[in-house]
């Protein structure tokens, strides 16, 4: 499981050490900023998965740092909590006085609003379209598999977001098709499914951690069904910097996976 990356930006010592022992306290890795130009700084070195903002922020102001946030095509989905309601760009805040039950709820909630909006912009630029079609299974080919791992486990590093994959045995050259298109119907849209040798079947499954494609996995075996053979299905997920496919494809193979 990767731990998420909070930036918190409060020009308040005191304050910003409270924010950042909430944070902790509910399971995230923090990084600080007392201004607006040392939390531009610290985004684009380590991008965050969320940003908890002051609207007391200045130099530059907490409005203005958002507003170059949402404006970055790599950054405009990042979630952005303000405390106080002076950042326009803000996708919620957290009215004073501060609980801090409170930014642990919002936190959360606010990291799985913007994976689902992600996944929904996957969705809607149609990367199937894009991919070489293998005629027999109507997945995806190898070559289009290698190029889309290596793509989604460099994004994946830089955000601090895992990359999940399921691979599937199938036991005979007439169970492919069946099991293919058994595979992208169980899957979500901006999963995609690659024929990556002549009897298995991959799906990669962005922002996926270990637990989560464990279910993919589970709810693929409940929907297969007579003459659908597989002989094995393994799960692996990305580590949280990691940007090698061999390794992440070794995990899935290996029993118990």
């Amino acid at each position: 499981m990767v731990t998420p990356l909070v930036l918190v930006a409060e020009p308040d010592p005191f304050q910003l050490e409270l924010f950042q022992e909430a944070c902790e306290a509910a399971g995230f890795d923090v990084a600080a900023a007392l201004d607006g130009e040392r939390a531009l700084a610290q985004i684009a070195r380590h991008p965050p998965s969320l940003v908890l903002i002051s609207d007391a922020l200045e130099a530059p102001p907490a409005a203005q740092v958002a507003a170059i946030l949402r404006a970055d095509e790599d950054l405009r989905t990042l979630p952005i909590v303000s405390i106080g309601p002076g950042v326009p760009d803000s996708d919620i805040h957290v009215d004073r006085p501060v609980r801090v039950e409170r930014i642990e709820s919002v936190l959360w909630r606010s990291l799985r609003r913007a994976r689902d909006t992600r996944r929904r912009i996957r969705a809607e630029s149609a990367p199937r379209l894009s991919l070489e079609i293998d005629r027999l299974t109507g997945a995806g080919t190898r070559g289009q598999l290698e190029i889309t791992l290596h793509h989604e486990l460099i994004h994946g590093a830089r955000f601090r977001r895992s990359l999940g994959i399921l691979r599937v045995r199938v036991a005979d050259m007439e169970s492919m098709p069946r099991v293919s298109r058994r595979m992208m119907k169980v899957l979500r849209d901006t999963d995609l499914v690659f024929r990556s040798e002549t009897l298995e079947l991959l799906a990669v499954l962005p922002e996926t951690d270990i637990a989560e494609a464990a279910i993919v996995r589970d709810r693929l075996l409940a929907a297969l069904e007579d003459g659908e053979r597989v002989s094995w299905i393994g799960t692996a997920a990305s580590e949280p910097h990691g940007t090698e496919v061999t390794p992440l494809l070794q995990r899935a193979g290996e029993p118990g996976h």
